[in-house]
């Protein structure tokens, strides 16, 4: 007797069997998988950990290194059960150079958690992100230069940079400094004040080099990029362009600046004499904030002869020279720099591949 073949609806409901099948494997795996996620997160709260990779223990990682969605929400969900948010981003635990999924600690309780460096340069890009796709909807780029009057006050605010804003009572008006102070009165405002610089890293796109200067000058003596403190009334370019001429002899084009972020420094020293504070006591640091540029450049379009008495050196160096040196080789900041700077790049190049 021959074997009867299958009827349709009998093929259909063996085809729903096994799909059923599937997805209940699939549901226990993302459980069990959700579960020791949430476990292994549980534990590294518990010993003061914030910035904690997708993992189930510290030594072993998951054949997939990626949370899915529905694993992401199961993970979510199990930890808000114990008054724990988080939040999900792709960082580099520890110091690995390979890339993984990172749950940020958010909230724990009613208390919010300041986040990593990580996940605030996470955050940073994200709110670029958000600024562009704004701009977008509002049509592109919002025209430096135009004046807007303020109801409230009547006065007239325009974008001259980046992020930076000149108010005045006129459309046009330009607000007026003494651009020059003498040593002494320098020397009080360092005491006083923080002082804000522009620092530009001259760098090649195609090698991947970073323009390095080794400074003879206080407070940063060593391996540093060019740059200085910016005067009253000077926009970032306004001071990008006023240092790269003065410590380097080269004119720039306004165009090719971006803004990668912003850095702050206490040192203890500086080149200027020192003052003394309200209680006779001798002050010889400064604090300074620092704006960053890229400004990219060709290596053999800079004469490396020609640099101002504040370099004993300048030169080339691969960005991933600086951002692997050992320990101790550069200020943590420069190495901070270079890396947000990749990270820029890296970033800006991923947006403008994706349609949003």
């Amino acid at each position: 007797m021959k074997n009867r073949s299958p009827s349709l609806s009998e093929l259909q409901q063996r085809v729903d069997d096994h799909a059923a099948k599937a997805q209940s494997r699939e549901a226990t795996r993302v459980a069990r998988r959700v579960q020791k996620i949430s476990k292994y997160v549980l534990g590294q709260v518990a010993k003061g950990k914030t910035d904690i990779p997708a993992h189930t223990s510290p030594f072993s990682r998951l054949v997939d290194d990626y949370l899915r969605p529905e694993e992401f929400t199961g993970v979510k969900g199990a930890l808000g059960a114990h008054g724990i948010e988080v939040d999900r981003y792709v960082g580099y635990p520890g110091h690995s150079l390979e890339q993984t999924d990172m749950l940020a600690v958010t909230q724990i309780g009613d208390k919010r958690v300041r986040p990593s460096s990580q996940y605030a340069r996470e955050l940073e890009m994200r709110a670029i992100a958000a600024t562009r796709r704004a701009k977008e909807q509002r049509g592109g780029e919002v025209v430096i230069g135009h004046p807007v009057q303020l109801e409230q006050t009547g006065k007239y605010v325009r974008r001259v940079g980046e992020r930076e804003y000149v108010t005045a009572a006129e459309p046009h008006g330009v607000v007026n400094f003494k651009k020059f102070a003498n040593d002494a009165a320098y020397a009080e405002a360092l005491s006083t004040k923080v002082i804000q610089c522009v620092d530009i890293m001259v760098h090649d796109p195609v090698r991947d080099t970073i323009l390095i200067g080794t400074r003879q000058q206080e407070p940063q003596a060593g391996d540093w990029i060019i740059g200085g403190g910016m005067r009253a009334g000077e926009t970032v370019a306004d001071a990008a362009h006023r240092h790269m001429r003065r410590e380097l002899h080269m004119n720039i084009d306004d165009d090719q600046l971006s803004t990668v972020g912003n850095y702050k420094f206490a040192w203890d020293t500086r080149a200027q004499g020192s003052t003394l504070n309200e209680d006779g006591e001798e002050v010889t640091g400064c604090h300074t904030s620092s704006t960053l540029v890229r400004y990219p450049v060709y290596e053999e379009d800079v004469d490396l002869g020609s640099f101002n008495e504040e370099y004993s050196r300048v030169a080339w160096v691969p960005a991933a020279d600086i951002m692997s040196a050992p320990e101790g080789t550069y200020h943590p900041c420069l190495i901070d720099m270079v890396t947000d700077m990749k990270a820029e790049q890296e970033y800006a190049s991923a947006f403008s591949a994706v349609q949003y």
